[in-house]
């Protein structure tokens, strides 16, 4: 945290706000030295900090501040540096879970071959269990292939064809990046200036449990802020876990193509006496339409799953209803879609092959997704509309790939420091 006096006091500064919102901070070239770790302890009580430095104070430093609230949820903390200045590993275990957060800063320049091996020493520290959860923090400098460089004086996007990006995803298939589309660093010359997305997030965990969790991401400040400390954008990723799901109001499509919701719905509308005021009779038409959905998916579990989407209903409803030791519509998910059981056993109420589950049930929405497409492509629409939903189908499939893939999310953040979802 060396250099001229205004810019290390914002750059302190920022550090403060950081920690007052985010259980994990992780900071790359920090400079400094492992004194600053003191100060920092001192004056933000509310974390551990940890970190590595260069020899020159004016080179590198990586620092990661985890909350103590975070850290006395596991029994063991370890701290390593896998590259001094660059790469560290800080790890938090339990006896049925571990945690490990990476704070990475590949360095500009350096030949790909040594960036490579640097990858595979990371790939080497990870630990392989199902019950470990993984997060690479950083700056990565390199871009994600297919995208590009913005050159803001005229417009024009350098595509980037980045070996790095094909060997990182070699090495770690099973992390996913928590994709969002904000620039987080500017280079300025004397006369250009180009953006990119050097910055990024990547979790291990599963697209299905992933998305449980509510994930928001963003940048804390558009990128062309040069009022700001730093010439990176620093990206952030909000997760909020929930006991209980929410009800959506949006019925699936599946379930309104289902023959026992039509003939449900159908048998409402025949026998229902319907209120003459036009908002109540809306209100009691939508609660028709939740109870057949509600009986539709009985009738799911009762006469077994048949199409893929029914086949991706009975999977999420397992995957819930495991978390939340929910034995009985365990019993039923597994009932009505037999294959499930290879993966969960009922008897004993436990996962027999976590991975396998989720392989089975990535697979399956790759199904649903392209049957979805090729629909879409069907269908007599005007070609605005048409593209605009193949698109969102493209952009929701890459968060089921088997390997690259990218959750697609996106938020802003408010006046208070709160995430607020994309509509």
């Amino acid at each position: 945290m060396e250099g001229d006096l205004k810019t290390q006091r914002s750059t302190y500064t920022l550090v403060q706000s950081l920690t007052s919102k985010y259980d994990i901070v992780a900071l790359q070239e920090t400079h400094g030295h492992h004194g600053d770790l003191v100060t920092l302890s001192r004056d933000i009580k509310s974390h551990l900090h940890f970190g590595s430095f260069c020899s020159s104070v004016g080179r590198g430093g990586v620092v990661t501040c985890v909350a103590k609230s975070l850290v006395r949820q596991f029994d063991s903390v370890r701290f390593k540096a896998l590259k001094k200045g660059r790469i560290s590993v800080l790890t938090l275990s339990s006896p049925t879970s571990r945690l490990q957060i990476y704070n990475i800063h590949f360095v500009p320049g350096l030949p790909e071959a040594i960036i490579k091996q640097q990858m595979s020493r990371i790939r080497s520290r990870m630990a392989s269990t199902s019950s470990s959860a993984a997060f690479f923090l950083g700056d990565f400098n390199y871009l994600e292939s297919g995208e590009a460089r913005l050159q803001v004086h005229d417009g024009v996007e350098r595509a980037s064809h980045s070996r790095l990006a094909i060997a990182f995803n070699e090495r770690f298939p099973m992390m996913g990046e928590i994709m969002q589309s904000s620039f987080t660093h500017r280079a300025r010359t004397s006369d250009t200036l180009t953006l990119a997305r050097l910055d990024r997030i990547y979790v291990s965990t599963p697209t299905a449990d992933l998305l449980d969790l509510y994930p928001q991401s963003g940048t804390m400040w558009p990128i062309h802020d040069f009022t700001k400390p730093s010439d990176h954008a620093p990206v952030y990723l909000c997760l909020s876990p929930l006991l209980a799901r929410p009800e959506s109001p949006i019925i699936p499509r599946w379930i309104a193509r289902h023959d026992r919701f039509r003939t449900t719905l159908d048998t409402h509308v025949l026998d229902g006496d319907l209120s003459p005021n036009p908002p109540e009779r809306l209100l009691e038409i939508k609660d028709w339409m939740r109870h057949a959905a509600a009986q539709t998916r009985l009738a799911v579990f009762a006469l077994g799953a048949r199409t893929n989407a029914e086949k991706v209903s009975c999977c999420t409803k397992l995957l819930r209803a495991a978390r939340s030791g929910q034995e009985k519509v365990c019993r039923q998910a597994v009932k009505a879609y037999p294959i499930l059981a290879q993966f969960y056993d009922t008897d004993v109420g436990v996962w027999t092959n976590v991975s396998g589950f989720h392989t089975q049930l990535s697979a399956l929405m790759r199904h649903v997704l392209d049957d979805y497409e090729r629909e879409l492509s069907a269908r007599q629409l005007p070609v605005a509309v048409r593209d605009f939903h193949i698109a969102r189908i493209k952009r929701l499939g890459k968060a089921w790939r088997a390997s690259r893939r990218q959750v697609c999310l996106s938020a802003v953040v408010g006046p208070d420091g709160t995430a607020h979802a994309d509509p």
